[in-house]
């Protein structure tokens, strides 16, 4: 690498709403190191909740919703490829004029757009990042095509949990020595137990109506089918039968399920166990709240929230689905179930409730092994010998 100047990094996430994928993002771009690399975010359908907490941390960002005249009566008319066509001439535009060294792309969409935008821009190299596995694609070849087209001239492609790595191999026309393996990281200091939590949680149980000594079993993800909610309400009517003081938070942003949770809680007239929190910025607080955190996914490349959860020693029940049993050594730190069971889910929720001693064992273990594997540090080097390697290419 000709560390005489530093290599220009620009990353390309759609939005920065309150998503795993999103905080990685901001958290890669704000940490590598300052005096080698210099970074650049694009979001391609505008900002989100986590906009605050990257200009924060210093992150430079260009918004491309900006490129849509919402108030013009012709933007109005005009059908959606029209906005896309241009919102990729307008990508395409600033990468030309920037010229990074580097474009790192997240997700599927700004994956091929921004590879695509970066290829006939004459950027030098090129990584898109694979997150979430591919099921999305099921039945939809031209997404499949979209994808194979950008991994021809792409430099890598990321991967976080083998079972990603074993998807891409399955589904992508790729060979093998194009795929990369760098496992999420977590700031472990951020979410340890903190004096500041206590006020939070002395505020947030008031606030919830939940009585001091009543166990909290918490579900953090979007409000979206395949995360599990409706399993997740099914076993909080089982769990209370046992525990009826116990109380059960949904966190996570509207999806396109709100209604028909709520209406499922009040079949099992849970009105005063569950609650749907809605979406929040600060996971951290949150999480010395709950006791149990469980992880309800029917898929998963590999979940940042659960590594939160385990370097906040949380109790951690999750479903064996993608890249967790790569986090999550069943029975050692954290139980394992089978993806809608909620007769499982219940179960292993009780399980802790009844054997405190082995919960006190399973997080400390947690802690021990994302101390170990899944440092933020460890996963921000990795990155920095990434880009290295392949500006000295």
């Amino acid at each position: 690498m000709n560390r005489s100047r530093k290599q220009k990094i620009v990353y390309l996430i759609g939005t920065l709403d309150a998503g795993g994928a999103e905080r990685q993002i901001i958290e890669v771009a704000s940490r590598v190191h300052p005096d080698l690399f210099e970074t650049r975010l694009y979001c391609l359908h505008g900002g989100g909740p986590l906009e605050t907490l990257a200009r924060e941390r210093g992150v430079h960002l260009t918004m491309f919703h900006a490129f849509h005249r919402r108030n013009a009566s012709i933007e109005n008319a005009s059908p959606i490829p029209f906005r896309r066509i241009r919102q990729f001439g307008a990508l395409y535009r600033y990468l030309r004029r920037e010229q990074p060294d580097i474009v790192h792309c997240y997700m599927f969409a700004p994956s091929v757009y921004g590879g695509w935008a970066a290829r006939l821009s004459g950027c030098a190299h090129i990584i898109t990042s694979r997150r979430c596995l591919g099921y999305f694609k099921d039945g939809k070849a031209l997404l499949q095509m979209l994808e194979n087209s950008v991994n021809r001239f792409s430099d890598r492609v990321l991967v976080n949990s083998l079972a990603l790595r074993d998807d891409v191999l399955a589904r992508e026309r790729i060979s093998d020595e194009k795929i990369e393996l760098i496992y999420n990281g977590v700031d472990i200091e951020r979410y340890a137990p903190q004096a500041s939590n206590r006020a939070f949680v002395t505020h947030k149980k008031r606030e919830l109506g939940i009585p001091d000594h009543a166990p909290v079993i918490g579900i953090i993800a979007n409000l979206y089918r395949y995360k599990g909610h409706r399993e997740f309400i099914i076993a909080a009517s089982e769990v209370r039968q046992h525990y009826p003081d116990a109380r059960f938070l949904c966190i996570g942003r509207e999806g396109n399920m709100e209604q028909e949770l709520q209406a499922l809680i009040e079949n099992y007239a849970l009105q005063q166990h569950v609650k749907l929190v809605g979406g929040v910025t600060n996971v951290e607080d949150w999480l010395q709240l709950i006791d149990i955190q469980v992880s309800a996914s029917y898929e998963e490349g590999f979940s940042n929230v659960i590594l939160e959860g385990m370097s906040s020693g949380k109790a951690l029940v999750a479903t064996h689905v993608g890249g967790t049993p790569e986090a999550i050594l069943d029975n050692e730190t954290g139980l394992l179930i089978p993806p809608k069971d909620p007769q499982a889910l219940s179960q292993a929720i009780l399980r802790f409730l009844n054997a405190p001693a082995f919960a006190s064992r399973c997080r400390e273990n947690a802690v021990k092994r994302v101390k170990e594997y899944f440092s933020m540090e460890k996963m921000i080097d990795k990155f920095e010998k990434l880009y290295c390697s392949l500006s000295a290419s």
